[in-house]
């Protein structure tokens, strides 16, 4: 009896058994890492209706509370990825053997990774990694639900967690603008330390770095019409959502600009002003 052979059969004696048959209820364990593998997976698989998810929590949010959408928003993922879960463990369809779709389920990991590293070490930077990833991801799914209730070796394991650990990681990089507020909380002290090195007098050369960041700029009494206000950046840093015009104010300063942290606020569309631009 050959591989293939050996392995359809023991793929029917588990189903007779009831290992992969529709009528038994899931292993929760199995359950568990199948919703785990799906959730990022499907969000990006069916990438506009998660940006239409979105939008409605995001108006939510703006009525209620920021945790309120968050918690909307990722409810409804995870509640996709269970929903797709539970019909793949009852998938009544034996996983491809031969030919070229035997091989779809690591194609499709290979491009799911190959796209999601991209956007994750580019910082999105790269030619559009996120459409590549969207589709990648829809066939990953497709490749992957008829494998659900089958068994796993060391090789489909990997392949079940490369796909989704890089996808979500990729969804986060996306989602928080490449950890942006966390890494500014860690640059603050170089940040002030800029501050106070043009308080003294010292002049600040284009292009140094400050905490992760790329000084671009540097000017005083633009915001002169702002009390408090003493010295404005144009930083740049790792993601393309970095460039970021931001000011050291003591207090809240007039026009449109966000908190960022401690004494820092930012112009709410994040680009430097036209006399920067022109510069």
């Amino acid at each position: 009896m050959s591989g293939v052979e050996r392995y359809i059969e023991q793929y029917r004696a588990g189903t007779a058994a009831g290992d992969g048959g529709s009528d038994t209820r899931p292993a929760r364990r199995r359950m568990l890492v199948l919703t785990a593998a799906f959730t990022p997976m499907t969000a990006v698989a069916v990438l506009p209706g998660t940006a239409g998810v979105a939008v409605v929590a995001w108006l939510i949010a703006n009525v209620t509370a920021r945790w309120v959408g968050v918690v909307l928003l990722v409810s409804a993922v995870v509640a996709l990825g269970f929903v797709t879960a539970r019909w793949a463990v009852r998938f009544d369809a034996m996983p491809a053997v031969r030919g070229w779709r035997r091989w779809l389920p690591l194609g499709a990991t290979v491009v799911v990774a190959g796209s999601s590293l991209a956007e994750i070490v580019t910082g999105s930077r790269a030619p559009d990694p996120l459409i590549v990833l969207w589709l990648a991801s829809a066939v990953w799914v497709a490749a992957f639900v008829p494998l659900a209730a089958a068994a796993w070796g060391p090789a489909r394991r990997a392949m079940w967690a490369i796909g989704p650990a890089l996808t979500l990681i990729a969804i986060m990089v996306v989602w928080t603008q490449g950890f942006f507020s966390l890494r500014f909380s860690r640059a603050l002290p170089d940040l002030d330390a800029v501050a106070q090195q043009v308080a003294d007098g010292e002049r600040i050369p284009d292009g140094m770095h400050a905490g992760g960041f790329v000084v671009h700029e540097v000017n005083v009494s633009r915001l002169a019409r702002n009390a408090g206000c003493d010295v404005e950046l144009w930083i740049t840093g790792w993601h393309e959502a970095d460039t970021r015009y931001i000011a050291h104010c003591v207090r809240r300063p007039r026009g449109e600009y966000t908190h960022l942290a401690r004494d820092w606020w930012q112009l709410d569309d994040r680009t430097p002003p036209s006399f920067l631009q022109d510069s």
